[in-house]
């Protein structure tokens, strides 16, 4: 008999990238991408953030392409709260990210960044 998280059927979606959070302790470069879907009316809708799946060398990797892309304005439709500072990017940069699911805040459930989306 399996685990509830090991039947949990994992869901991937392309979000756009429209910032990044201060790292905690001794993570470098980034806390979390803070991820967005196009909403209905041309915006972008914050749905959550993706910490899990980032190694070193990606947080390196990923924090040198936001950096050119940093903006004083948050892009998404609403500031979303975040625990740490955030960090504003032009929505242009795509990424995979698996998820279990969405949350009654239409929040991704369990977050996890799979790669960058290709150009």
């Amino acid at each position: 008999m399996g685990t509830a998280a090991a039947d949990t059927p994992v869901r991937e979606l392309i979000c756009v990238v429209g910032g990044w959070t201060e790292p905690r302790g001794s993570r470098p470069f980034i806390g979390g991408l803070l991820l967005g879907v196009p909403d209905d009316s041309g915006g972008l809708r914050y749905v959550g953030h993706a910490a899990a799946g980032l190694n070193d060398a990606e947080l390196g990797r990923l924090w040198k392409r936001l950096h050119t892309l940093k903006t004083k304005a948050c892009p998404f439709s609403s500031v979303p709260r975040t625990s740490e500072r955030a960090h504003w990017v032009k929505p242009s940069l795509a990424v995979h990210v698996k998820f279990s699911g969405w949350t009654a805040g239409h929040r991704l459930r369990h977050p996890t960044y799979a790669g960058l989306q290709a150009a």
